[in-house]
């Protein structure tokens, strides 16, 4: 009989591990993940007291944490997610106090943690982070009292953290955010009192975390308030 995943793994509450999965084309992760409490794929690092996170992504040239769900066609990410009560990708970092970021991202020209989801066009983006309370993708560097921002984003040309939503024509972004009650992608900031942002994003050519609510065809009913507070 052949193996269920599922079952193999149904008492996990914790995984930090998914690079084998890449060659098992049949899984289903909604069966395989069913049981997670918590979603941390690097957490595993956080014990590495030695690592060098430079020398460990060096030869990377594009970040694609969740790059490989691309081609699992049949996912339900509403169902991937849906225990989660907050996203907190890059968090095992903030324990790494010797990690330089400048070196960490140093050689990415395109920073896109979520672009695999352009590819699922039945996704409802609602339900994908309904659960949420707390969007924190970049918190964890409030505690890197001597990092220099304009170091770890020098590099980039182009930030496109949600440019996959300008092609989802029936998303509502009011909806997508509806469960949050606090926006903190870049909150941080407001603790690192020597930070200038005019530094930090001096060698952005296109900076676009919500350019595509310039042309809201279908986000007329939402609260100019709203938005205002995004932002």
């Amino acid at each position: 009989m052949p193996l269920s995943l599922f079952d193999f793994l149904s008492g996990l509450t914790h995984l930090s591990v998914f690079d084998f999965l890449r060659g098992i084309t049949h899984l289903s992760l909604f069966d395989f993940l069913s049981g997670l409490t918590d979603l941390s794929l690097f957490d595993f690092l956080s014990g590495l007291t030695h690592l060098s996170l430079f020398d460990f992504l060096s030869g990377l040239t594009h970040l694609s944490v969740f790059d490989f769900l691309s081609g699992l066609t049949h996912l339900s990410v509403f169902d991937f997610l849906s225990g989660l009560t907050h996203l907190s990708l890059f968090d095992f970092l903030s324990g790494l106090t010797h990690l330089s970021l400048f070196d960490f991202l140093s050689g990415l020209t395109h920073l896109s943690l979520f672009d695999f989801l352009s590819g699922l066009t039945h996704l409802s983006l609602f339900d994908f982070l309904s659960g949420l309370t707390h969007l924190s993708v970049f918190d964890f560097l409030s505690g890197l009292t001597h990092l220099s921002l304009f170091d770890f984003l020098s590099g980039l040309t182009h930030l496109s953290l949600f440019d996959f939503l300008s092609g989802l024509t029936h998303l509502s972004v009011f909806d997508f955010l509806s469960g949050l009650t606090h926006l903190s992608l870049f909150d941080f900031l407001s603790r690192l009192t020597h930070l200038s942002l005019f530094d930090f994003l001096s060698g952005l050519t296109h900076l676009s975390v919500f350019d595509f609510l310039s042309g809201p065809v279908l986000l007329q009913h939402v609260s100019v308030n709203l938005i205002i507070a995004w932002i």
